[in-house]
């Protein structure tokens, strides 16, 4: 079985190279994923022992303040639950977010299969950018997020854990805290991958939409607008192996 899966990924690698010779800007293997990997990386254990920054790529004209500080509206398109961003310290690179996905490509990877480059063909465009926004993991993972229960949820909650309501944003409200996290969610073509995973005050993941207009502003003003920069201040420490390999 080893010998056939060698000698497959053989002939994958002659015929990608046929297919591309003389062309340029060919997509990065070493961020495909790899049967060695494992499915979902620890970011908790990177955040803990690595100093390392996510990315994004920002697209929109004129998005920082005078300040150097990214505007509210730059995130304004995007939903904040499921954000996603990619994770520098091993192999991606700013510079690769030029490549973005298209036609599957940036379906959620299968654990244990390999991508070979044939299998980039026709799953990527190529597309400038005006700049990255950078965020240091741990600055960023597992932050408290301030949320207040008003109408029957607050009702409910009372009911529940015979908790009484305090002032909060200028109304009768509960203040409880949730959190944002990262989870590594690899795609076919991006193993490095990651997005923002928000959470309840019961640890449970918030709607896709995050309906909550106030925690929507406190995210993008208080947290993206405070935490991304468009540079690095500091150099990535490198991930170790044993972070992402298979035993």
């Amino acid at each position: 079985m080893k010998l056939i899966t060698l000698l497959k990924h053989f002939l994958n690698t002659c015929k990608y190279k046929l297919m591309t010779f003389g062309r340029k800007n060919l997509y990065p293997s070493q961020i495909l994923p790899k049967s060695k990997f494992i499915d979902e990386i620890d970011i908790d254990n990177i955040s803990a022992k690595c100093s390392v920054y996510i990315c994004r790529r920002i697209d929109q004209e004129d998005a920082l303040l005078p300040n150097g500080k990214f505007k509210d509206e730059v995130w304004n398109s995007v939903k904040v639950q499921g954000m996603s961003w990619n994770l520098l310290g091993k192999y991606f690179l700013p510079e690769h977010n030029i490549f973005r996905t298209i036609n599957g490509g940036g379906d959620y990877w299968i654990d244990g299969e390999s991508t070979h480059l044939i299998e980039t063909l026709n799953k990527y465009e190529i597309k400038p950018f005006k700049l990255n926004a950078y965020i240091p993991l741990e600055k960023i993972n597992g932050l408290s997020i301030p949320i207040s229960l008003e109408g029957p949820a607050q009702k409910d909650f009372i009911n529940k854990t015979k908790i009484e309501p305090k002032p909060i944003f200028n109304k009768a409200g509960l203040m409880l805290t949730g959190s944002l996290n990262l989870v590594h969610k690899p795609t076919k073509l991006n193993y490095w991958h990651v997005q923002f995973l928000f959470k309840d005050y019961e640890a449970i993941p918030m709607k896709d939409d995050i309906s909550s207009a106030k925690i929507k502003k406190f995210i993008k003003s208080d947290i993206l607008g405070f935490f991304a920069k468009k540079e690095m201040v500091r150099n990535n420490t490198d991930i170790d192996k044993s972070f992402f390999y298979r035993n």
